[in-house]
């Protein structure tokens, strides 16, 4: 499962839970800086946390004791984190409360004795807790010193960790547990059957010891992690290089083959004791560090890469087994999982893994005997399917545990359309208003916080949308509307922008138009009637006025000064107009009252604001 946050999401793996924590946000952090956690998710207030799969010790938290195979709603409010385990769920609040449930308790119930908690992670049926002071805490079974408190003694209220300071994540297999600590170290603590300690022995410690990395030439030296995960045989790191290790169990090749000589040699996997290469960057194909982008099932290790693909090692034994990777030969190496979008995230259930894309769409592939994959079946699935269940739109985190799966999502706000171009547009005029229609397609409601356009200038946003602190419910729709109002001519652009606590926000519209202006060209510029008998008119000459702006000439009336007259007036005026390029042809006489030199002007009058262009008349009056 993954835990949560903006920037770093912790994985707490479900049963054989791929228990994980993510340490660093934008990069990775070096060695002896202090891992941040980030804060809550955008929409802690306004979120839906749904569950579907095995239910038989109420591990689903909807009251009852029902399996489902389809997300059931569930009554949790701003959670920052959820962590599937086997017989047991999770949740971190916003203000730092664990809320527990399963193991034969039906709803979310507040765990006392432990508060300011930073990240939580589960295990089959315990739970672990690092506060932001960096104390580590521990409660549950502890058969195999999963605690870390020395004992094997079960506690049903938190115990602090024994020898374990400056704690920065956990993460917990099923029997098993794994932090990180602020300088990056690792360290580990109950079972160890397989080695999945990677303290190079098989004995189960109830003490935390440290992780010392082998894998590189030379003397061993404290491994550096920035993100963990579990399953109940093996676990892995993602190291402060941006390498993959893993230790423990290698049965289903999910450590990686061993080395061979020739590729006919058999495929040999042997077990590790000490943390072994698994992957490392190759050219721009390097793993994600963002978030929780590696886990592990039993048979798999699963690892989210930075160009949004996933990549499965191991499921040894081919496809008929329901490993979920599809590929036989995953056991020689990683193979490229086929997911029909970017991954950001991924959780490692028992045998079942979700993957997290970046468009808040769930995916999962491995077994389901319990309908843990979201799928509506039992149905297992070699290969990822998308879990299309409207209750998982928006998805923010994904937690798979051993036989049930988590998901907390958010309002999904649809815009239509994704892009607005008004086109030509006549300065200083309005358009007509255009409309923007919301939809919301998740699962819960969405807060709308603010509407406005992002870059101002010419563009008006009017809002129907019910604004903070309502909200507009899941299902419902609500408009926008958007005017342009050029105010000089040429392109225009902005950008309508919508700020919610829905997925992906805040969320933007282009906005594009063209402001235009009409100008007229005369043919002749100027004209000269020469010498008329006063009291008569003379021969008419013809001028040609062509719209020549960026936009249509709108002509609001065409005028002469005394002395002269139009004798012929086809133009079109306003409201009408004429095309760019266009003309029309008028025709003027003089006709002179007086003798001597007159001079006069031919005006057009055209919009906007009554601009008007003119040309010179002259005749001699005898």
């Amino acid at each position: 499962m993954r835990i949560a946050s903006t920037r770093v999401r912790f994985l707490a793996r479900g049963f054989l839970l791929a228990a994980a924590t993510a340490l660093l946000a934008a990069s990775c952090q070096p060695p002896g800086t202090t891992p941040t956690v980030p804060g809550p998710p955008a929409n802690a207030n306004g979120q839906a946390f749904v569950a579907f799969g095995g239910n038989s010790l109420g591990q689903l938290g909807d009251g009852s004791l029902q399996q489902r195979l389809a997300p059931v709603s569930i009554a949790l409010a701003n959670a920052r984190q959820i962590a599937a385990g086997g017989q047991i769920s999770v949740a971190l609040t916003a203000d730092g409360r664990v809320l527990q449930w399963g193991n034969n308790t039906l709803a979310p119930t507040i765990v006392a004795g432990v508060s300011d908690v930073r990240q939580v992670a589960a295990g089959d049926r315990h739970v672990l807790a690092v506060t932001r002071s960096g104390v580590v805490y521990a409660w549950g079974d502890n058969n195999r010193g999963q605690l870390g408190d020395g004992t094997t003694t079960p506690r049903t209220t938190p115990v602090q960790v024994a020898n374990l300071v400056n704690g920065a994540s956990v993460a917990a297999g099923p029997e098993h547990s794994l932090a990180i600590k602020s300088d990056l170290s690792v360290w580990t603590w109950g079972a160890n059957t397989d080695g999945q300690l990677g303290d190079t022995t098989k004995s189960d410690r109830s003490l935390p010891v440290q992780v010392l990395d082998r894998s590189r030439p030379g003397q061993p030296r404290a491994l550096s992690a920035i993100t963990l995960a579990a399953s109940g045989r093996h676990s892995i790191a993602l190291t402060s290089d941006v390498r993959v290790v893993g230790w423990g169990s290698n049965a289903s090749c999910q450590l990686g083959p061993d080395p061979r000589a020739n590729p006919f040699d058999p495929v040999v996997c042997s077990e590790r004791l000490s943390p072994s290469q698994i992957y490392a960057a190759t050219g721009s194909a390097s793993p994600r560090t963002q978030g929780q982008t590696i886990a592990a099932t039993t048979h798999a290790t699963l690892i989210v890469l930075s160009d949004g693909s996933v990549i499965g090692v191991g499921g040894a034994g081919g496809t008929a087994q329901q490993f979920g990777l599809c590929q036989v030969g995953s056991v020689l190496g990683p193979v490229l999982l086929d997911i029909a979008a970017a991954a950001r995230e991924v959780s490692g259930g028992y045998e079942t893994a979700l993957i997290l894309t970046a468009q808040g769409k769930v995916w999962s592939l491995g077994r389901n005997l319990a309908g843990q994959a979201g799928l509506g079946t039992v149905t297992g699935t070699e290969c990822p399917q998308e879990v299309t269940a409207t209750a998982v739109k928006g998805a923010a985190q994904v937690a798979a545990g051993k036989e049930h799966s988590l998901v907390l999502a958010s309002g999904v706000l649809r815009l239509a359309p994704a892009s607005i171009d008004f086109g030509d547009q006549p300065i200083t005029t309005s358009s007509a208003a255009r409309s923007i229609a919301l939809a919301n397609d998740g699962p819960a409601a969405v807060t709308i916080y603010d509407v406005r356009v992002a870059s101002g200038g010419p563009f008006t946003a009017t809002n129907t949308c019910p604004l903070a602190p309502a909200a507009l419910a899941a299902g419902a729709q609500c408009t926008l509307g958007v005017t342009f109002l050029p105010g000089a001519a040429g392109a225009a652009t902005g950008a309508l922008r919508l700020s919610s606590d829905g997925f992906a926000a805040p969320q933007e519209i282009a906005l594009a138009g063209r402001g235009t202006e009409g100008a007229v060209d005369f043919m002749p510029t100027q004209i000269d009637f020469g010498s008329v008998q006063s009291g008569t008119t003379s021969p008419v000459r013809t001028v040609r006025l062509r719209s020549v702006g960026s936009g249509p000439l709108t002509i609001v009336r065409i005028e002469t000064t005394l002395g002269f007259t139009i004798t012929r007036d086809p133009c079109v005026k306003a409201p009408s107009s004429i095309p760019v390029q266009a003309d029309c042809t008028i025709d003027v006489a003089f006709a002179p009252t007086l003798v001597g030199v007159q001079t006069g002007k031919l005006r057009v009058t055209y919009q906007p604001n009554n601009r008007s262009a003119q040309i010179d008349l002259e005749g001699t009056g005898r």
